[in-house]
């Protein structure tokens, strides 16, 4: 094994939805890949805490498991709300990458977000979607629908330094019928129809790969969801293909 791929599920996410898709990631990428679950260390209501909290969690778990396996060389794939928690997560370790006498040997190599809002939620989102984020879903929920969160905080010089560290960039996307994240959110702003701010992440080189769900679960799909392991498995191919890894 050389390499660690980290899955990051997404707002009051289970890992045990998630275990059928790290099987297929670790047979379709074989030995020299490790598929690692993260959030063994959260709560199931931690998720509600902040992107910035969990972002701080999960750079430690990338960590740790990298030191105890000393393997360096990782890749980041997040689901939903997970996709903008490992771009938190990455900034952090970027940042503490180069901390004069740190130990952290981190090499980027590919990032996948899957059905993630990276440009929030706004009204085109679900009621139900906005009322929670707006009342029930905690510091989480607001960080999703404040822009100076999402267009200042998330966007410093350094979170662009990490992003532009991956080798390769992607973002898969639904682009009808996802009732929790728009088409415009989940790709950057590149697609759909957005005329909010632009977001400088989103001039780096990305991969937009639109899934083509046409659902009322088409969240739940993206999410790699194990109920819906047939209807996802394709996608997985198209993912990894984007890694350009060479066979």
């Amino acid at each position: 094994m050389r390499h660690l791929v980290f899955v990051c599920h997404g707002l009051l996410g289970m890992n045990a939805t998630l275990h059928k898709f790290e099987a297929a990631l670790n047979q379709a990428l074989g030995d020299d890949y490790k598929a690692v679950l993260l959030c063994h260390s959260w709560g199931y209501t931690e998720t509600l805490y902040g992107i910035d909290h969990l972002g701080r969690l999960a750079a430690d778990e990338i960590l740790r498991t990298c030191a105890q396996h000393d393997v360096w060389s990782i890749s980041l794939i997040g689901i939903s709300l997970g996709g903008l928690v490992l771009r938190r997560a990455a900034t952090l370790l970027y940042m503490a990458k180069n901390i004069p006498g740190s130990s952290n040997s981190i090499v980027f190599e590919h990032y996948t977000s899957l059905g993630s809002p990276h440009m929030g939620v706004a009204d085109d989102a679900g009621v139900f979607t906005r009322f929670a984020c707006r009342w029930l879903l905690g510091q989480t929920g607001l960080d999703l629908t404040d822009p100076a969160f999402l267009h200042d905080a998330m966007v410093t010089k350094d979170d662009l330094l990490a992003m532009s560290a991956f080798k390769t960039r992607t973002a898969v996307c639904n682009e009808v019928s996802d009732v929790r994240v728009g088409y415009w959110s989940s790709s950057l702003g590149k697609m759909g129809d957005y005329t909010g701010p632009s977001n400088p992440v989103a001039a780096l080189d990305w991969r937009i790969i639109p899934t083509g769900f046409n659902s009322f679960f088409s969240h739940s799909i993206v999410s790699m969801n194990s109920f819906f392991i047939a209807q996802w498995t394709p996608l997985l191919d198209k993912i990894i293909e984007s890694w350009d890894i060479a066979k």
